[in-house]
């Protein structure tokens, strides 16, 4: 991948005004071959240093913290050995439950389950057990777990005292925002009988930091971090901290967060406020469909990483459906700008219904970019249906530019009041009609325009990249999502 490459250059350059390190990465197996099995990563620099262990997924409703643990796996190190298992409870996590399907009461929740009561006692769970048996034999340095839960977030220490405990609780309240608010964010050393700081404390003896996300959290008053997306970014930051204090990595640099393969399509999926759609069909829910591709590598990322410029890093971004005023509002002037730029420079930016509004430029908290205007000024939004939508020759030729012969140019699609269009003078780009309506639907309100009138399928060239833009919704079923995929590869191909 072209762009990422660039990128890498410039981290490189960067790491080397200290030190300069080589990482490797090895992946093992836990309990391979069995119900349980799960992946080990390690990350090793060329220059010695402190092990670090790193666990999250110990429950499977706390998605934030394995997202989290899945970007770290990129980190270049300038010392030391980092080991991430990502899902502790791969069977929980792939089910999206807390606890391990299938399992005995005592065998189920790993949350409580590493460390049990009495000396010599081994846990119940078999991956649990393999675990602990791990730690002992590596005796790691330090051991930080990734979690959410319920109604809490903050820092629980072993040590209290800890002086990069303390550095790392200010951190995490620095990235919230809600540095002057203690009762946002907590640290504690009241520790859950039965979880792996309790390993870390009274059998390792070594420092053990928890770091928690609140995954019930509410909007107000801190909204960015409450997000998904925020969750992540919240988690995965304050692990940078801890990781800085230990000389591991360098500060002020943003780590990589994606696979460094030049084959693999670099997918960023904003996954921020506004960005879950009322179908249903969240960001989380497109991630796990886009990541069976083998050709594409996909991250959750926020507004907080936007404008940080971890864009860089990718080849497309991808807004999907939900509340394109929300999506612009979070992403702020700076983000705004980051999303141009990143495009005018050659990246991709495939948007769906929300996301194809925010291209548009008829709201200050929009890109600004497509000229663009509603087909009927009184809004009249036509009701959600299934209208079919055929290609033009512009938008066949693209589509097989991308991925083959096609069939049929006609597909049917789902219309859940996005944006239909004519040309406009607002904005800086025109746009070119990939494929139109091909079928009618009643609308909401009063109008003597059709839904066949306008595209349904549009992409504008913007300096160096090219934006491709859904007014129907081809990501989920009934699609044609084989169109969307395409889409993402030709925006990528800018």
């Amino acid at each position: 991948m072209q762009r990422m490459i660039g990128w890498l250059v410039v981290s490189v350059c960067l790491v080397t005004a200290k030190t300069w390190a080589a990482t490797t990465c090895h992946v093992e197996r836990l309990a391979e071959n069995t119900k349980y099995e799960t992946r080990l990563v390690i990350l090793q620099s060329d220059v010695p240093g402190p092990t670090v262990y790193v666990v999250a997924g110990a429950r499977g409703d706390g998605p934030a913290a394995v997202f989290a643990a899945r970007q770290c796996e990129h980190f270049e190190l300038q010392r030391g050995r980092l080991v991430i298992i990502p899902e502790l409870n791969r069977p929980a996590c792939l089910a999206g439950v807390r606890d391990m399907p299938g399992e005995s009461s005592t065998a189920s929740d790993l949350t409580q389950g590493c460390h049990p009561k009495g000396h010599g006692h081994e846990p119940a769970n078999a991956i649990a057990k393999l675990l602990r048996r791990r730690l002992v034999q590596d005796l790691p340095d330090l051991l930080v777990e990734l979690t959410e839960e319920d109604g809490f977030s903050g820092i629980r220490l072993t040590d209290p005292n800890n002086v990069i405990g303390q550095e790392v609780f200010r951190a995490m309240r620095q990235v919230t925002g809600c540095h002057d608010d203690p009762n946002h964010v907590s640290l504690t050393n009241d520790l859950i009988p039965g979880q792996l700081l309790q390993c870390a404390a009274e059998e390792l003896h070594v420092l053990g930091i928890q770091i928690v996300t609140d995954s019930r959290a509410t909007q107000k008053p801190y909204p960015r971090q409450d997000s998904l997306a925020g969750r992540i970014r919240l988690s995965r930051k304050t692990l940078e901290v801890v990781l800085c204090e230990q000389g591991m990595l360098a500060p002020s640099v943003c780590p990589c967060i994606v696979a460094q393969h030049a084959n693999l399509i670099q997918v960023a999926l904003y996954a921020d406020y506004g960005a879950r759609s009322s179908s249903g069909h969240s960001p989380e829910w497109l991630y796990h469909t886009l990541s069976v591709l083998d050709d594409m590598d996909v991250t959750l990322i926020g507004a907080g990483d936007i404008v940080e410029g971890y864009l860089d890093q990718f080849d497309v971004l991808y807004m999907g459906g939900g509340s394109s005023s929300r999506q612009g509002t979070y992403l702020g002037p700076e983000g705004r700008e980051q999303v141009r730029t990143f495009i005018r420079r050659g990246g991709g930016y495939v948007g769906v219904c929300a996301g194809l509004f925010l291209a548009l430029a008829y709201k200050e908290q929009y890109l600004g970019i497509v000229k663009g205007e509603l087909l009927d000024p009184n809004n009249a939004y036509w009701k959600k249906g299934y209208p079919e939508i055929q290609l033009t020759y512009l938008g066949r030729e693209l589509l097989e530019r991308h991925g083959g012969p096609l069939g049929s140019d006609i597909a049917v699609s789902t219309y859940s009041g996005g944006p239909v269009l004519k040309p406009s003078d607002k904005g800086e780009v025109d746009y070119q009609i990939l494929a139109m309506y091909h079928s009618d639907l009643e609308p909401k309100k009063e109008t003597t325009h059709h839904l066949t009138e306008a595209p349904s399928v549009i992409q504008a060239h913007y300096g160096k990249g090219t934006l491709i833009l859904f007014s129907c919704h081809p990501e989920r079923p009934p699609g044609p999502q084989d169109w969307f995929y395409r889409t993402l590869k030709a925006a990528a191909g800018s």
